[in-house]
């Protein structure tokens, strides 16, 4: 019979797995959600509207759904960077597009 030298300490095994800290896991699970969020391409929320209104921040990557005629105001700030979209949906209204004029 082969003699058992281990000295009960983990560290001594051979081949054995990584124990990863609670900050070791925080940090790569912050991490592969940064990467998702920058390679996957988020499903857009429908937002129902049937009155004029400003477009605001949390309608950016969304979809306007027009249920009524309405005019919507597109301000300066909330397209922020090239490639920030907005879909708009039309069913069976008017839907009016403008500019909010700053001086």
């Amino acid at each position: 019979m082969v003699g058992n030298d281990f000295d009960g300490a983990y560290s001594s095994l051979t081949d054995a797995p990584k124990i990863y800290t609670q900050d070791e896991i925080d940090n790569i699970t912050v991490g592969l959600l940064n990467e998702i969020e920058k390679s996957y391409r988020k499903i857009s929320k429908v937002i129902s509207i049937s009155s004029s209104r400003n477009v605001n921040n949390t309608d950016v990557g969304n979809t306007i759904a027009c249920a009524s005629s309405a005019t919507l105001t597109i301000g300066s700030g909330i397209i922020t960077q090239v490639g920030d979209i907005i879909n708009l949906e039309v069913h069976g209204t008017t839907l009016s597009i403008q500019g909010a004029f700053e001086w």
